[in-house]
């Protein structure tokens, strides 16, 4: 996996995890679907940058 995709994957990361963390609180239900859906979206993208830099490795 090259630098980007590892910027990328550690800037998701870490939005999943604030999202988390702001699960745990005390939302509105609006909020709250509103946080699930940012989260599943970012973890959709990890887990395209994963597959990206397999990809990446296996052509070089």
């Amino acid at each position: 996996m090259d630098s980007m995709n590892q910027n990328c994957m550690a800037y998701f990361q870490e939005e999943v995890r604030q999202y988390k963390i702001m699960l745990d609180g005390v939302l509105s239900k609006e909020y709250r679907e509103y946080l699930i859906r940012k989260l599943l979206m970012f973890q959709y993208v990890i887990n395209l940058l994963k597959e990206c830099g397999n990809d990446n490795t296996k052509t070089t």
